[in-house]
């Protein structure tokens, strides 16, 4: 009898360690792990990735493109968790070479979508340490915001006390222009990338709270 009354103590004891490991690992979120936002310097980064260049600290578009590619990711994977309908717009996440394609009825014919695709990377077209004229990756930026924006609002819809830290209206985050040719220094288009990090780290937060 008092080995049977050990043993069910044992059991009990042992089942109780996992429940407490289990509710341990049930607070450890996997998002954060995936896709860690912080910042490096003036830098925004994502899974220690900067995104952004400066005068005296250039980052490649290697680097670049991955952050962006893991910054797409997040949104697709917060839109498909949350249940968000993106409005015209449909994220295709593929690396550091991820692209947001724009989905318009045609005009003439109403029952017909015509899909635009932008490029979320450079192609290597310009130097990030110099001025440039309108490139492919300019449109991509500007999805990227939109898509953000509307993310936003669709939160805000659902908890109206959330709000995106930083105004973020057509091409413009917290005031400073996301398209890199538009820039008028290199701290300008990577202080506009902090921020929208910074607002998509915000969104990544809310959807943490509400899918575990």
């Amino acid at each position: 009898m008092m080995v049977q009354v050990n043993e069910l103590q044992r059991v009990q004891s042992l089942y109780e360690s996992d429940l407490n490991q289990l509710d341990a690992l049930r607070k450890i979120s996997v998002f954060n792990d995936v896709f860690a936002i912080s910042h490096d310097g003036l830098f925004g980064t994502i899974n220690g990735l900067r995104l952004g260049s400066l005068d005296n600290i250039k980052v490649s578009w290697h680097e670049i493109n991955a952050a962006l590619g893991q910054l797409v990711l997040l949104l697709h994977t917060v839109v498909r968790l949350l249940n968000i309908e993106l409005v015209g717009y449909r994220l295709v996440p593929i690396g550091s070479t991820s692209k947001i394609e724009k989905l318009e009825r045609d005009s003439k014919n109403p029952s017909k979508i015509n899909v635009t695709t932008y490029n979320v990377y450079s192609t290597g077209e310009f130097s990030i340490g110099n001025f440039f004229t309108s490139n492919s990756l300019d449109s991509g930026m500007v999805a990227l915001v939109e898509v953000l924006t509307q993310i936003g609002k669709s939160l805000r819809v659902i908890d109206s006390s959330s709000e995106l830290p930083y105004n973020m209206s057509k091409d413009k985050v917290a005031g400073y222009n996301i398209r890199p040719s538009y820039r008028v220094s290199n701290e300008e288009w990577t202080a506009a990338c902090r921020y929208m990090l910074t607002n998509a780290n915000w969104v990544l937060t809310y959807c943490v709270a509400h899918c575990e």
